[in-house]
């Protein structure tokens, strides 16, 4: 099964990885550090007062930090990496980027409940953890990720169990919602050669790209 789901991937993605990882491609992301939480939060909350949504960015960070029984700034910091604050921050706060308001609180209370007490059944040192590996998508209908994640996952964790273990390990699959081996090439976007680009454009988010490194491999001696 590995052998067979790896063995298309290495002559396609080896130069267009090499590409990204050199900085010419969009599919990998950088970790947001941030030096000085204080600073970041108040240019936050300067700029949501400005914008007069400072009230609904408070109310969901009550939410999170009751949900997950942190400090309101913890809360807040999570928003913060959610949802774009921290590299709009990190860039010093260029007009550009338009950074967005977390879901109203009780979404973001119900989203925690059904990743506590649906199949996932995360205790809530695991929560802590996912939310701060790849928050966003665990505050946004996280149900809908799960679902589709699981479906369109690789046979090996394409059971409810397997999917658990594996989300425990790496948080960051659950917003694996794609996989381009499932998908037509005959649809994919034509190239100035001719030939139909190997890639669906959703790196991001593709079990295809993700595999290799969750199982420890290298494509054509290029890590992913």
């Amino acid at each position: 099964v590995v052998a067979a789901f790896l063995s298309p991937l290495l002559p396609a993605f080896t130069s267009s990885l090499r590409r990204i990882q050199s900085g010419g491609g969009g599919c990998v992301t950088r970790k947001a550090v941030v030096s000085d939480p204080t600073a970041l939060l108040e240019a936050v909350r300067e700029d949501l007062t400005e914008k007069g949504t400072l009230q609904h960015w408070q109310a969901a960070a009550d939410a999170l930090a009751k949900s997950l029984g942190e400090g309101k700034e913890e809360a807040e910091l999570i928003l913060a990496k959610a949802f774009g604050w921290t590299g709009w921050f990190q860039l010093n706060r260029p007009s550009y980027l338009k950074p967005k308001l977390p879901p109203a609180p009780e979404q973001i209370t119900q989203a925690l409940r059904w990743l506590s007490d649906g199949p996932l059944q995360l205790s809530p040192q695991q929560l802590k953890v996912a939310l701060a590996k790849k928050p966003q998508v665990y505050l946004l209908d996280p149900r809908a990720s799960y679902e589709k994640a699981l479906e369109v996952a690789p046979e090996q964790w394409r059971s409810a169990e397997a999917f658990r273990a594996l989300l425990l390990k790496k948080p960051q699959v659950l917003d694996l919602t794609h996989n381009c081996l499932l998908t037509d090439p005959a649809e994919r976007v034509i190239n100035e050669d001719g030939e139909a680009v190997h890639c669906d454009g959703r790196c991001t988010n593709c079990w295809r790209v993700a595999t290799p490194r969750l199982m420890g491999q290298v494509l054509d001696g290029v890590e992913v």
